[in-house]
């Protein structure tokens, strides 16, 4: 069984464990683990309903292998997809996306998305663009790495 659903509490453990990845820390821009405590403190604020963001879980089996987000701005979404390492080139990166966009969708009606993706982050670009995304011309640069916006 498959199933993309919103964060609780309770997923505060994955949530640390995948962010805590090598890979992850990565495309995030940072140089190590983040804090538990203060990345805790993050996550719990986020989970309030006047937050500006929705974190998912995907879950295959009762087993969690990935989250997303969305940020809701004034006129898009933002989203982002991680999937843990062990799990990575399976198609969970583009189910999660798909199914982040579709609830989005039913929440926020005719608002585009968008995603900032390194220019060198293929797998990203790939999951991306599978499910409706164009990079554009825009770009930003976080420390010495450019990331382009993609859009759907």
């Amino acid at each position: 069984m498959r199933e993309l659903r919103l964060a609780t509490e309770l997923d505060f453990d994955f949530f640390y464990t995948i962010k805590s990845e090598e890979k992850n820390m990565y495309w995030t821009g940072h140089d190590c683990r983040p804090n538990k405590d203060t990345l805790k403190d993050w996550f719990i604020n986020k989970l309030v309903p006047d937050s500006d963001r929705d974190i998912f879980f995907y879950f295959i089996d009762s087993k969690a292998v990935g989250y997303s987000y969305a940020i809701y701005n004034e006129n898009f979404i933002e989203t982002a997809v991680s999937v843990l390492m062990r799990y990575e080139g399976l198609g969970y990166g583009k189910e999660i996306v798909r199914e982040t966009l579709e609830y989005c969708r039913g929440k926020e009606e005719n608002l585009n998305f968008h995603a900032w993706i390194f220019e060198n982050n293929i797998p990203s670009i790939k999951v991306h663009t599978s499910v409706g995304f164009t990079k554009t011309e825009d770009y930003k640069m976080l420390a010495t790495k450019k990331m382009y916006k993609y859009e759907c």
